[in-house]
């Protein structure tokens, strides 16, 4: 998304991939109505309040996707929880962050009755609820050098991947959560700096690019058969040179 200086007012473009007529027009509304919402404030809500209200709307907007980050943030706990007790790890109090933050994955948004309330944004929909209540158990070890902090910081930069993988895919996905409430925070702090952004504005929405055939064909060489040709390659290189070299001192 950018935002250009229109004739009226601020005119916010954006554009994205693999979507159809509808879920732009879809996605359109959307940015209008979290506009307006945190523009407008018409209840006159608190900062805090407001924040909230905005990271509900997002949260219900993006619920498809934030049920797959659920599952794949549950799936990289538990395989973090498998490493941790690979490597017989005395640490009690990260295992115990683990198991919390997981505990806290185990929630449906799937129910018809579930979607309803997630639609309707309601403050007790309890989706949206078990979603903010983890969002911010992640928000706040992220504030707080807390063990989980201290080891994605450190496992997720690990020279085995096979170690160090579950940690960089937690890493990501407590990024991905997080990233919602940051989100939330900006925009209601861009409204109260820049409120001329948010009043007589115009949304525009670009139609999603068509995909285009690979100008490349495929390879159905493997990784392993890659690095087997570049070490040939390498040695054929090697035994050139030192022919060059034998010729030279010949001559």
């Amino acid at each position: 998304m950018t935002i250009l200086e229109g004739t009226n007012g601020p005119e916010f473009v954006f554009a994205a991939n693999r979507k159809d007529e509808e879920e732009t027009r879809a996605t359109a509304r959307f940015v209008t109505n979290l506009l307006q919402l945190a523009g407008q404030n018409l209840q006159n809500l608190s900062s805090d309040a407001l924040e909230k209200r905005v990271l509900r709307m997002i949260l219900a907007f993006n619920m498809s996707r934030i049920t797959e980050y659920k599952d794949k943030l549950d799936k990289a706990l538990g395989l973090c929880l498998e490493d941790h007790e690979r490597r017989q790890s005395e640490d009690e109090a990260l295992k115990s962050e683990l198991q919390k933050l997981r505990e806290k994955c185990n929630f449906s948004v799937n129910n018809i009755r579930e979607q309803e309330e997630i639609k309707c944004k309601s403050p007790s929909c309890r989706p949206l609820r078990d979603c903010e209540r983890l969002i911010n158990l992640i928000h706040n070890a992220q504030l707080a050098m807390t063990g989980i902090k201290k080891a994605v910081r450190t496992k997720a930069r690990g020279s085995e991947f096979l170690r160090s993988g579950p940690w960089c895919e937690l890493k990501h996905y407590l990024g991905r959560w997080h990233s919602y409430r940051q989100a939330a925070n900006f925009i209601v702090c861009a409204a109260a700096a820049w409120p001329l952004l948010f009043q007589d504005f115009k949304i525009t929405s670009l139609p999603s690019s068509t995909r285009i055939s690979k100008p490349i064909v495929q390879s159905d060489l493997t990784a392993v058969a890659i690095v087997q040709h570049m070490e040939a390659f390498e040695k054929r290189i090697s035994a050139g040179w030192v022919w060059i070299r034998l010729s030279k001192f010949n001559s």
